[in-house]
């Protein structure tokens, strides 16, 4: 009896997570909840609002969007635990869907108006992304 409340009592390791985890984490909940929020409640999320025959292609393209958000949220998710190059290409990949991301913004920028707040978020993720790289290739 005593040896199993000796057993007990002694402290566990603590598996601590590393940033690169972590963010992955944030971002899959993050690309979930706005992926479920735009395929599900697209009148309400749109930031491009019309009131002609148009529309409802425009929140089909939008709804298409949040399908790969959702589909992006959950790949995130399922990688979080790697390590090494693999976790290094898939960043940079993350990465270069941002950059197009941010390209494809700017180009729409002159038929509608994109918030600024869309390019800070853009350029917040880039920025946490590379953090993230050093990190890993720290780790290697």
């Amino acid at each position: 009896m005593s040896n199993n409340k000796r057993a007990s009592s002694t402290a566990k390791p603590t598996k601590t997570r590393s940033f690169t985890e972590t963010l992955f984490i944030v971002y899959a909940i993050l690309f979930f909840t706005v992926g479920m929020l735009l395929l599900f409640f697209t009148d309400k999320m749109s930031l491009v609002v019309l009131e002609d025959e148009h529309e409802d292609i425009i929140y089909l393209y939008q709804q298409f969007l949040g399908n790969m958000y959702i589909l992006l949220g959950v790949t995130i998710f399922f990688v979080r635990k790697l390590t090494g190059r693999k976790m290094i290409t898939i960043i940079t990949s993350i990465m270069l869907v941002t950059f197009s991301n941010m390209h494809l913004s700017s180009l729409m920028n002159d038929y509608t108006i994109v918030p600024s707040e869309h390019f800070i978020a853009q350029i917040l993720i880039v920025l946490s992304l590379i953090v993230a790289i050093f990190e890993q290739v720290k780790r290697k």
